[in-house]
């Protein structure tokens, strides 16, 4: 569905259809898959078990298992989808950014977790090389915790990121039945913002204003008239998709005319969001937001 804007200002997609675009961004992450072509794969929608029942199938026997401390739901860390395992092979907590899991690139035939892994491993030990440590050095993807406390109502261990200082434990509980509904809306969202930043490669904040962006088209359809936006509801998600890419529609029209500010306009739109320019011109413009250029 699109909205044609007045001033001649190019039309625009309705976000809603994001989410048939995202079904065609990749399988289920198994060991397995349709694709027979050798390259570059992820394991986009692999889950924090799925991750530590992979790192046990490719570490030596000699390992004890890995297992799961905190899941993504059981910490404070919550910009991302942090969880906390027992890694078998540093005999430590280490905390991992599930979004980061699901971004890490590899070689081979098709996507598989186990491969993934694999390549965790070799992360890990290039870091411990670099670094002295596991960890990415600031702890912005990974990093070993430590035990910093003890919770004694929830009967369980806190912990402190080795890196970044931050601390992965339960999150507050309410019996507040209206603040409760609301956290799990923004659940919901953070979740649906999870995928969108796996699936178009986009950073967490700026997939989050993706799914905000999508809800409030899908509010302005429910008011629409006979199929056609409100003048005041046009002109937000105009205001909406200048926020997103930084640049108003007069430069984008601007752009259509002339290639030297078309490569700009592309380059600094790609800087702003944080996304490759090759997906910003091949996904994100065009596909999301109906820009052609």
């Amino acid at each position: 569905m699109k909205v044609q804007l007045k001033k001649g200002l190019t039309s625009l997609a309705v976000l809603a259809t994001a989410a048939t675009i995202l079904t065609s961004c990749g399988g289920s992450g198994g060991s397995g898959g349709s694709s027979s072509t050798y390259g570059k794969y992820q394991s986009s929608f692999i889950t924090a078990e799925g991750f530590v029942n992979s790192l046990n199938s490719v570490d030596p026997i000699s390992n004890p298992l890995n297992y799961i401390d905190k899941d993504e739901y059981e910490t404070l860390r919550n910009d991302g989808r942090w969880f906390v395992y027992y890694d078998a092979e540093y005999d430590h907590e280490v905390a991992v950014d599930l979004n980061y899991l699901r971004s890490i690139q590899y070689w081979d035939y098709y996507s598989s977790n186990n491969n993934l892994a694999r390549e965790f491993r070799d992360i890990q030990l290039d870091d411990e090389i670099d670094y002295g440590d596991i960890g990415d050095l600031y702890g912005d993807y990974y990093e070993p915790v430590d035990v910093a406390g003890y919770d004694y109502v929830l009967d369980e261990f806190i912990y402190e990121g080795v890196w970044s200082g931050e601390l992965y434990e339960d999150e507050t509980e309410t019996t507040d039945t209206g603040l409760l509904a609301a956290q799990k809306e923004d659940n919901k969202l953070f979740e649906k913002a999870s995928a969108y930043s796996v699936a178009f490669k986009l950073p967490v904040k700026k997939a989050l204003e993706l799914v905000t962006m999508e809800k409030e088209v899908k509010r302005m359809l429910e008011s629409a008239t006979e199929g056609s936006l409100l003048e005041a509801d046009q002109k937000a998600i105009t205001k909406n998709i200048e926020h997103f890419t930084g640049k108003t529609m007069a430069e984008f029209n601007e752009a259509k005319e002339d290639v030297s500010k078309r490569e700009v306009l592309i380059e600094e739109i790609s800087a702003h969001i944080g996304t490759p320019g090759s997906n910003l011109e091949n996904v994100i413009l065009p596909e999301l937001l109906s820009i052609d250029l």
